[in-house]
């Protein structure tokens, strides 16, 4: 599904990157939020099950970065791994376990 792909990248871009703004068009502006971009599922069709589907699929792989980051396929150090917190670990993917209601 072509839309979800979308939302997905656009949700991708919220969780993944600390304090930037996506925008969708010149007449929305700037979407600098989880809700925000939940709301606009209907600009991808997705209906809020869809997007919360993605939501959920994109939260999932960035919930265990620490394990990835670890693992032998990216092969970081445990000392390494704070200089990767402040683009995982922030507001936005605290408001994705709200908007889940996994917290």
């Amino acid at each position: 599904m072509k839309a979800a792909s979308l939302v997905k990248e656009q949700v991708e871009v919220a969780i993944g990157k600390a304090g930037l703004a996506v925008g969708l068009s010149t007449e929305t502006g700037p979407i600098d939020s989880l809700a925000m971009l939940m709301d606009a599922a209907a600009y991808f069709s997705l209906n809020q099950r869809d997007a919360l589907q993605a939501l959920a699929e994109v939260y999932a792989a960035v919930v265990n970065w620490r394990t990835e980051a670890r693992s032998p396929a990216v092969g970081l150090r445990a000392n390494e791994l704070d200089d990767f917190v402040s683009a995982f670990e922030h507001d936005a993917l605290y408001d994705a376990q709200q908007l889940l209601g996994y917290k």
